[in-house]
């Protein structure tokens, strides 16, 4: 319930029970929400702003893109806000490009290859260990009622499903070896069994969509919440995909045609014109960024300063040479994780060449026990993303060219550090990955680059 309804709800009304004299059952446990907002304001009914029931069933969008949206921006700590370019990135690159993404090409390899069948196998000690371990996390945060918290973890089995998929590379193990081929796909199949089961409660439309497309739907089956592990030699049925791409242009269309009327003040207009003003450098994020773990460094054999790191990008190794040596040693650098810049033109610094840059933070921050600063450069912090993972701005769609970047336009871009969160104040968003912002432990208003 709405934060506003706990007075009512935890001492009105037990007190109304309480003076009957009756022996009813009384609250035990309450679990209330704050305010989902709507854009740069409020919903209102009679306003016409905002999207409410009949209006979502007029989108066309399926039921369970709105449950998703709405449960994984449910307000449980503080208000949240739909915003309808957060609901558009939330479908393309989360529902569409990890859950979607996953079952399809594990049900489509298995459709091609296998002639439909789910092979027969062992199974993948580690990937289950790792997929027990978040079920049980899952069936905990359920308990507590923390629903937005279990949907991101069955989202992150999701994830590790396409981890293991791109790491075995099976379209290229079926050449040489179809049995070992068959074993990958089984554990994919059955990752995807257990997706179904787990994301049941959230999106019971795609779960069922998803059993009968492996031809394990039952009526009224009532599934143990668990991981599993039982289908093998099984026949499924024919794939297809479980969601749809949502196009800027309908999003733009609804976000008329749910605004309501509005005053048209010269303030608004103002504001409006600096927003746009604001975006003027790019449509589209001009940057693609990835997360990746340095797994070797070694010293630049003609710079003093510089590092040379081979750094892994999930689906390639890159090397990058970075300034990084005053304030790092090696073993510090060793296996951690950063955002790198993918799509920068290479260069040679000093006769070696970088294949991408890396973002860190610079800051002048106080000397302990002395009036004098020195610098600190810290890397930027993609958190618990798993290495492959995309980094963009929050509600702003990355550019799909190809073209790769020069440095000159790379420098027109300005990042900054506020509240740990590195923003692009070219358009003031936060970089993120799928699974939360990045961050930079650095005072406010330092510089990223």
């Amino acid at each position: 319930m709405a934060k506003d309804n706990i007075p009512f709800h935890t001492i009105i009304f037990p007190a109304s029970l309480l003076g009957t004299g009756d022996k009813w059952t009384m609250l035990h446990h309450i679990d209330s929400t704050e305010y989902l907002n709507y854009e740069d304001g409020k919903f209102s009914k009679s306003n016409n702003i905002g999207v409410f029931g009949d209006d979502a069933i007029s989108t066309g969008i399926a039921p369970d893109v709105w449950r998703y949206y709405l449960l994984v921006n449910r307000p449980e700590n503080s208000d949240t806000q739909f915003s309808w370019n957060d609901f558009q990135e939330k479908n393309n690159n989360e529902l569409l490009a990890n859950l979607g993404n996953f079952v399809n090409r594990t049900l489509s390899f298995i459709d091609r290859y296998f002639d439909g069948m789910v092979p027969s196998g062992e199974l993948n000690k580690g990937l289950w260990d790792s997929v027990n371990t978040e079920t049980e996390k899952i069936k905990k945060l359920m308990q507590a009622v923390k629903i937005k918290d279990s949907l991101r973890a069955i989202m992150h089995i999701s994830r590790l499903g396409n981890q293991y998929f791109q790491e075995n590379e099976p379209w290229k193990v079926v050449k040489e070896d179809k049995d070992a081929a068959g074993v990958i796909m089984k554990n994919c199949a059955n990752l995807v069994k257990t997706l179904a089961v787990l994301i049941n409660p959230f999106l019971p439309f795609t779960s069922g969509d998803i059993m009968h497309q492996l031809n394990a739907y039952k009526e009224d089956d009532d599934y143990e919440y668990q991981a599993y592990t039982d289908l093998d030699n099984h026949a499924i049925n024919k794939p297809k995909p479980l969601f749809s791409r949502l196009e800027t242009a309908d999003i733009d269309k609804w976000r008329d045609k749910f605004g309501g009327k509005k005053k048209d003040t010269s303030k608004k207009k103002s504001k409006e014109k600096k927003k746009k003003a604001a975006l003027e450098p790019f449509d589209k994020f001009p940057l693609k960024l990835k997360v990746g773990q340095i797994t070797r460094v070694t010293d630049h054999p003609e710079a003093d300063k510089l590092f040379v790191m081979r750094v892994d990008l999930g689906d390639e190794q890159r090397q990058i040479i970075a300034g990084l040596k005053p304030y790092f040693n090696k073993e510090d650098l060793q296996d951690r994780k950063i955002v790198v810049v993918t799509n920068l033109k290479p260069a040679k610094l000093r006769g070696v060449e970088s294949q991408g840059m890396l973002l860190a933070g610079d800051a002048k921050v106080p000397v302990e026990g002395s009036d004098k600063k020195e610098e600190k450069v810290l890397t930027i912090d993609p958190g618990n993303a798993s290495v492959g993972m995309d980094v963009y701005l929050e509600s702003i769609e990355t550019t799909d060219s190809e073209d790769i970047l020069d440095f000159n336009d790379f420098m027109k871009l300005s990042f900054s550090i506020r509240d740990k969160h590195v923003f692009c104040d070219n358009v003031g968003k936060r970089l993120r990955t799928e699974e939360d912002f990045v961050v930079c432990d650095l005072p406010d208003g330092s510089t990223v680059r």
